[in-house]
């Protein structure tokens, strides 16, 4: 029984010590891209190790992580990264739209566009507020960077 024990959380252990990431982003991108814009958000992160669909999952589990976090588990916004998280990349130079409506009636949506093999395009409203938002996830090799554009909050 002992051995049994040990041994589940061994395999847990190695289960979480695989779900987790090398991420790392560069210092200074959002001051660099969005200047004194307190409404602009840009980042530019890279994971090693990784491809495009497990960083985007990777991405879409955070954000509700967060939102659960903030109790917020079914507000819109999180609601549209569950119905994502369950969809497969799209076929080469093709889109998929996910969306639901909140409570006013407004779209939220993500569309989740692959221009080629080595890109995925998101371009998403999640009705957290007025703006729409991109997300460029890029394999090279064995790494995937992750560009956020600039927003301006408008």
């Amino acid at each position: 029984m002992k051995r049994l024990m040990i041994l589940c959380f061994v395999s847990f252990g190695f289960i979480d010590a695989a779900q987790r990431l090398d991420i790392q982003c560069e210092v200074g991108y959002r001051e660099k891209i969005c200047g004194d814009d307190y409404s602009c958000e840009a980042s530019k992160c890279w994971i090693n190790n990784t491809d495009i669909l497990t960083a985007f999952r990777n991405d879409l589990r955070f954000w509700i992580e967060s939102a659960q976090r903030r109790e917020r588990a079914n507000e819109p916004q999180t609601q549209l990264y569950q119905k994502a998280l369950l969809q497969d990349l799209p076929n080469i130079q093709t889109t998929k739209r996910v969306e639901i409506k909140n409570k006013y009636g407004q779209t939220c949506f993500m569309d989740i566009k692959r221009p080629n093999q080595n890109t995925l395009e998101i371009e998403y409203n999640d009705c957290s507020d007025e703006s729409d938002f991109k997300k460029t996830y890029q394999q090279n090799g064995q790494k995937v960077e992750i560009i956020e554009d600039g927003d301006n909050g408008a």
